[in-house]
């Protein structure tokens, strides 16, 4: 622990856990917003997931698409970041939504510091980095399959996360701060 304490038992995770994300956030990645889940809405239609978040006084909608298997599900749901470098999972019975990370947090090069949908909300002084950003993204979709889970035969208790590269990064950020993604790849 931050005071010296070794962990001794399972128990102590969680509080080690929230002295390791507040350290991230504080020293690297900049703040997550606490937003509230009633905030998050969610249409399913065809092939496309659209969440909008109405918080802050303002509000905001992206899509993402989606990918659905052949079968009856609910299918479990691997969030690309940005797209997926790994071969398809359909075969596996499992769904991919992606999220349209450069929408959210744009990160290009320095001038583009502070644009996406993310900063329209927060302002693009918000301490927040893009790839802080991504991760409040994917915690946004995750609440919206929670709430279109009967319409969109996703099974929000089966979450994982992959990307690549700098996706990779992101996506490691995406599971390290919602606790609902079972796996990071």
């Amino acid at each position: 622990f931050m005071n010296g304490t070794r962990m001794t038992t399972k128990a102590e995770w969680d509080c080690r856990r929230a002295e390791i994300a507040t350290l991230i956030q504080e020293f690297e990645s900049g703040y997550k917003p606490c937003t509230p889940y009633s905030a998050t809405t969610a249409t399913f239609s065809g092939s496309t997931l659209t969440v909008t978040v109405n918080d802050n006084g303002k509000q905001i909608s992206f899509s993402c698409s989606v990918s659905k298997p052949s079968g009856t599900g609910p299918f479990p749901v691997l969030l690309t970041c940005g797209g997926s470098s790994l071969p398809s999972v359909s075969s596996l019975g499992v769904a991919t939504v992606n999220i349209p990370n450069d929408t959210i947090a744009q990160q290009t090069n320095s001038s583009s510091r502070g644009k996406g949908k993310f900063y329209d909300m927060y302002g693009s002084g918000h301490s927040a980095s893009a790839m802080m950003a991504w991760a409040w993204g994917a915690s946004r979709i995750i609440d919206a399959i929670e709430k279109s889970a009967s319409s969109s035969n996703l099974d929000p208790t089966r979450i994982a996360v992959t990307g690549c590269s700098r996706n990779g990064k992101g996506a490691l950020m995406c599971g390290a701060f919602d606790e609902r993604i079972s796996l990071t790849i």
